[in-house]
């Protein structure tokens, strides 16, 4: 059975374009964020569908999480769609890219261009009540496992 858009709910069909939301590690000059497996994938929606209702939500474990979003496509420098603050190398990002979609077993969207349709820190979606400052403050003194 095809996955459904959750706007729709349409089947997200091979080859149609689909915005598509994951969570990676932002290795620059890489366009988009790097992930292991399908499961980094959070979501996916029609284009269309992503661009007239811009909102995201999804089961993080500890309960839904629900953002409005901005789609505005951004070249690197990346900055947090959020914060406003630099994406710096070896973070942790939430981010969306616009493509078409994939046969299996493939999972990341096809032709997806140069840009990112949105990006943020971990902290920032998973932790949005924590002020911008606070949370770069944060991410300035986690280990980076050197």
């Amino acid at each position: 059975m095809p996955l459904r858009c959750p706007v729709c709910p349409k089947p997200l069909e091979v080859g149609q374009p689909i915005f598509q939301l994951a969570r990676g590690r932002y290795f620059g000059p890489a366009i988009t964020p790097t992930y292991r497996d399908h499961w980094a994938v959070l979501g996916k929606w029609h284009e269309t569908c992503i661009r007239k209702c811009p909102k995201i939500s999804f089961h993080d474990g500890r309960g839904d999480k629900e953002f409005d979003i901005e789609i505005k496509a951004q070249e690197q420098p990346y900055n947090c769609s959020l914060c406003g603050y630099e994406i710096e190398c070896k973070e942790w990002v939430f981010y969306g890219v616009i493509g078409r979609k994939p046969r299996e077993p493939w999972f990341r969207p096809e032709r997806r261009g140069y840009d990112v349709e949105f990006i943020a820190h971990d902290d920032c979606i998973k932790r949005p009540e924590v002020d911008p400052v606070t949370q770069a403050l944060m991410r300035s003194r986690k280990w980076d496992g050197r």
